[in-house]
């Protein structure tokens, strides 16, 4: 099983450590070995080096791997776009990568990091994930059935993704206020 977070390494995001924490968790708790690909350029030479030395602690070497280099959605190998992307929200908030990783028909995953908007977010969508824990959960379950996981992640991406396409009225509406 494998997941990919498309993100440069910086200070500015400080959730890597989380997504490291659950794929420790998941492999000494329930045996189950995850593969992570940080896909993104090295923004900040001491966030990576910390990151590396958290994970050579944790002897997740083999499991986690960083490409060093950005890579659009488009130009990653299919072997890559066969895993699952984790995307970070805020609540049922995401940026735009999320949108472009659910473009493409990739399983996308959304990864709380507001602790604050817990509460506001939607119930039973399984393609959010509250917390750590409600990450590990989920890992858990793909690794049970990902058949049927892999089918309700499309399903809820594919509702999800329409939401930010404007119909054809709405796009003439906006060309002609613009014009």
């Amino acid at each position: 099983m494998e997941f990919n977070l498309v993100a440069r390494i910086s200070e500015d995001k400080n959730f890597f450590v989380d997504l490291i924490y659950v794929i420790y968790r998941v492999k000494t708790e329930y045996d189950t070995v995850v593969k992570l690909n940080f896909i993104g350029a090295i923004s900040s030479e001491g966030v990576y080096r910390i990151l590396v030395r958290l994970i050579d602690f944790l002897e997740l070497n083999d499991q986690v791997n960083f490409t060093k280099i950005s890579i659009r959605y488009e130009d990653l190998s299919d072997e890559v776009k066969k895993g699952y992307f984790i995307n970070f929200s805020v609540g049922n908030f995401i940026g735009y990568s999320s949108i472009e990783c659910m473009k493409y028909n990739l399983k996308t995953i959304f990864y709380n990091v507001d602790e604050s908007y817990e509460r506001y977010m939607e119930p039973n969508r399984m393609s959010f994930c509250s917390d750590r824990y409600a990450l590990i959960e989920l890992i858990k379950a793909i690794s049970l059935d990902a058949d049927s996981i892999n089918d309700i992640l499309y399903t809820e991406n594919k509702r999800l993704y329409a939401k930010y396409l404007l119909s054809t009225s709405e796009a003439d509406l906006l060309k002609s206020t613009m014009i």
